[in-house]
């Protein structure tokens, strides 16, 4: 992990990636720094989901793009290419083109589809008897 957030609103960053001798003018990190404030700003349930991180890791190569980085991998074209929105199997394909690109060391296969409060609502209205939230599917 090169970054990450705190509840308390820091945002840390691992000495192994990053150090003030080569971090200065550094397109990634402060991609990867924008990452970070992004989900400080979306709060820790909407940040602790894969729509938070779809949400994130398109706006951070978006940036780069800007910054004269373009993301020339195959899995990070298609995830910038994928809809910002609630359909599951398109925050399904988000995970899975994350690991591709991050590894299995990526845990995002952990992270719920939806903020914890939207996902129990969605199964909650999958169960039998209920009302079906399959707008959302």
């Amino acid at each position: 992990m090169a970054a990450f957030w705190t509840p308390l609103g820091n945002i840390r960053l691992n000495s192994r990636y990053f150090n003030p001798a080569n971090s200065s003018r550094n397109p990634e990190l402060l991609a990867l720094l924008y990452h970070e404030v992004i989900h400080l700003e979306q709060g820790p349930l909407v940040a602790l989901s894969v729509r938070g991180e779809l949400e994130a890791w398109q706006r951070q190569f978006l940036l780069l793009k800007k910054l004269g980085r373009a993301p020339g991998h195959r899995a990070i074209l298609e995830l910038l290419a994928l809809p910002l929105n609630w359909d599951r199997s398109v925050l399904r394909r988000a995970r899975e083109l994350m690991q591709e690109y991050a590894g299995k060391g990526y845990l995002a296969h952990l992270l719920p589809l939806y903020p914890i409060p939207r996902e129990v609502r969605y199964w909650i209205g999958s169960l039998p008897g209920l009302t079906n939230h399959s707008k959302e599917e």
